[in-house]
């Protein structure tokens, strides 16, 4: 028979006092309405919820309680959250085994006494519904397993000493708050929590990114999509980084080369930012020295600011105005370049966006010296003027002449250029 609405409105209150009040008077129930009949009915008394000599409130172990059948099922209830088994417990077979004898308990008490039971007898759990971990349990989701406990399966830890302390050092590696200690009970869901919120601080890109090790991407495959917590902390990570968890000195430094790694994610596509911008603006011989910064700032002086003023191209006056500015840093100034170029900066990159980078860099900065090299009416007359375009042919003079003398060899490369003069001038008497 169906349970009215209100018994189902009641057991739900009172799910959520067994789950979140445990240790209080009356589970913090307040009023005397049906969750408050119910409580005092199957826990207070039953004698499953009472107060001990010190004051405390709690639950009573099987052999406190009076009642023969009371103390079987409750006994039964122990064991099957606490004794380990090989494989994940099926949770339906178990209701079966309470609800006939010569156990014989309601359907509308299992949810009361699974909650109870999850409280009385913590242990090193994981639930799992059609396969997934449940990682909050809700008095909807009691109510849900009661209803289908096909879906649902248990799964107890045997956690030995090894196992508790590789739990809290994974625990303190990914949790932010120092000093924590967990209650063993807890050690899985918090060793999940932890991993959860670690990965979602992480770069957009970290996830996607081709450009990680082979232990990282294995890593970063074990922690995408957790459904079964137990065989992620004890298989799946030790297996990636290539350690058992006895062997936590080796265990660990790769662990957290790995999650080094994937947090810093941008800090690659910085790197081949700076190297797109030195290969691009650097002049001549001094590739190898300058700092992006430098390196950027000495091209763009390269151009007067009555050329600057005369681009109609936004983007290019944006470039050489950034490219001047007394960035705090190298990374400042290309997240700034990133911002101008792509429309994001270099922490929402991701692998797509370092070609776009390139094109766009390289196109800008072509299109700028292309123009100038041109402008015969644009650029002023004098010395200033002249000199910054000077020292641009000459950066670039001096970089395709390293270039032809790494494919024909320096003396070669020599002889071609001091064949130019000539080439010019045999071209000079031809327009004559």
């Amino acid at each position: 028979k169906k349970p009215s609405p209100i018994v189902v409105n009641a057991r739900k209150k009172l799910l959520l006092g067994i789950l979140e009040r445990h240790g209080q008077e009356e589970l913090g129930i307040q009023g005397n309405f049906p969750d408050k009949s119910m409580f005092r009915t199957v826990l207070l008394h039953t004698g499953l919820y009472r107060k001990d000599r010190n004051g405390r409130w709690g639950y009573v172990s099987p052999q406190a309680l009076e009642d023969a059948g009371l103390k079987k099922v409750w006994r039964r209830i122990q064991e099957f959250l606490t004794v380990p088994n090989d494989t994940p417990k099926n949770i339906a077979d178990f209701f079966d085994e309470l609800v006939n004898p010569p156990f014989g308990v309601r359907a509308g008490l299992l949810p009361i006494l699974f909650a109870a039971g999850l409280k009385a007898f913590p242990s090193a759990i994981s639930l799992t519904r059609n396969g997934q971990y449940v990682d909050d349990i809700l008095p909807s989701e009691i109510e849900q397993l009661c209803r289908t406990p096909q879906q649902y399966r248990l799964a107890v830890l045997d956690i030995d000493d090894t196992r508790v302390t590789y739990l809290r050092k994974l625990h303190q590696l990914f949790t932010p708050v120092k000093g924590y200690e967990a209650a063993e009970s807890d050690l899985i869901r918090l060793c999940y929590d932890a991993i959860e919120s670690w990965k979602s601080q992480l770069p957009p890109a970290a996830m996607s990114t081709r450009r990680l090790s082979e232990r990282t991407t294995r890593f970063r495959s074990a922690i995408a999509r957790i459904s079964d917590p137990l065989r992620l902390l004890f298989e799946r990570i030790p297996e990636a980084c290539e350690a058992p968890i006895e062997k936590p000195r080796t265990l660990f430094p790769r662990l957290r080369r790995c999650m080094e790694e994937l947090s810093g994610v941008a800090s690659i596509y910085m790197g081949h930012a700076a190297s797109t911008v030195l290969h691009n603006v650097a002049l001549g011989g001094n590739a190898g020295n300058d700092s992006v910064r430098a390196a950027a700032a000495r091209w763009a002086r390269c151009f007067s600011g009555h050329f600057v003023e005369s681009l109609t191209d936004g983007i290019a006056k944006g470039l050489l105005a950034r490219m001047q500015m007394p960035y705090d840093s190298d990374e400042l100034l290309l997240d700034s370049l990133s911002s101008l170029l792509v429309g994001k900066s270099l922490s929402r990159w991701d692998d797509s966006t370092v070609a776009v980078f390139d094109r766009e860099f390289q196109n800008i900065v072509r299109r700028i010296e292309d123009i100038a090299l041109s402008s015969d009416g644009i650029l002023p007359e004098g010395e200033i003027a002249t000199e910054g375009i000077s020292q641009l042919v000459q950066g670039r003079m001096a970089e395709l002449f390293a270039r032809l003398a790494k494919l024909v060899g320096r003396e070669q490369a020599l002889a071609v250029l001091e064949s130019v003069p000539h080439q010019l001038e045999g071209t000079a008497h031809g327009n004559d």
